[in-house]
């Protein structure tokens, strides 16, 4: 009965390990919906930084000749107000950056070299940021101004790639965290059902059970580390290419969770089972 006891905390542990899951999953949405956000800025960046009197990202939009009157209108008061907003985007960008580095360090599942790859990832567009504002600060007409903040959503994929893109590995990250625990519940409910015999009431029954668990989390395993993998080398060309490289894998994180989900619920119902020897 002390064994049967132990089984039926585990699964308890492991319940709770997949609910904090969904904390994860409500963070990832966010990511997701700025995803999309930043997909409708990027897209038009180059129709969306420039003179002002027109509405934009940062409240200023481009003209398509760029010799032309806007470049050559100099005026103090539209030049920072380019810089200034340019600004805020930048400052907006490095407060989402700095938070990213702790999810990395804490994915338990990702090597070591990935790890220090997305870690230098962060970095690097930090640091090409913080340069790119230096840059804009020190711009003395409106054209060169423009030019800067227009490299704010085009050359660093922010929003659009960078910070979704590590939620995602993360969220993949910890899917794969629970299913090893899974995979450890579903090795000691075996052990009890091999040793308990045709003691146990409805045996084979209980042995489905069993095997249905283990193929759910095999199914969510493929489907974590996939995502995973997938993921953590897009780079900002990526994007370029393809604005839609990062749909999907949400869907699919999903749906491993759903499988670790179910294969809980099979594990409840194995304990329960066990209970009655």
């Amino acid at each position: 009965m002390n064994k049967v006891s132990t089984v039926f905390k585990l699964v308890a542990l492991f319940a709770v390990a997949i609910i904090l899951g969904s904390t994860l999953a409500t963070s990832l949405v966010s990511a997701d919906k700025l995803t999309k956000l930043a997909n409708s800025v990027t897209s038009d960046a180059t129709n969306t930084i420039g003179t002002a009197g027109n509405t934009g990202s940062i409240g200023i939009a481009s003209n398509p000749n760029p010799n032309v009157s806007t470049c050559n209108n100099n005026s103090t008061q539209e030049l920072q107000t380019i810089i200034t907003r340019g600004n805020q985007e930048i400052n907006r960008r490095l407060a989402s950056l700095s938070k990213l580095s702790t999810l990395i360090s804490s994915a338990s599942k990702l090597t070591p070299s990935d790890q220090t790859y997305l870690q230098n990832e962060v970095s690097s567009t930090v640091s090409g940021l913080q340069t790119l504002q230096t840059q804009l600060d020190s711009a003395t007409t409106v054209c060169t101004a423009r030019t800067d903040a227009q490299n704010i959503f085009s050359e660093y994929r922010v929003y659009a790639l960078v910070v979704p893109k590590v939620w995602l590995v993360k969220e993949a990250d910890d899917q794969q965290v629970a299913e090893a625990k899974l995979s450890t519940l579903a090795g000691d409910l075996q052990t009890r059902l091999t040793n308990a015999g045709s003691g146990v009431p409805n045996l084979s029954q209980l042995q489905s059970d069993l095997t249905s668990m283990q193929s759910e989390i095999s199914s969510a395993q493929s489907i974590s580390s996939s995502v995973e993998s997938s993921v953590i080398y897009l780079t900002p060309s990526d994007y370029d290419l393809n604005h839609s490289v990062l749909e999907g894998y949400n869907t699919q994180l999903k749906t491993a969770r759903q499988d670790n989900q179910q294969a809980l619920a099979y594990a409840k119902d194995i304990t329960a089972g066990l209970k009655k020897t």
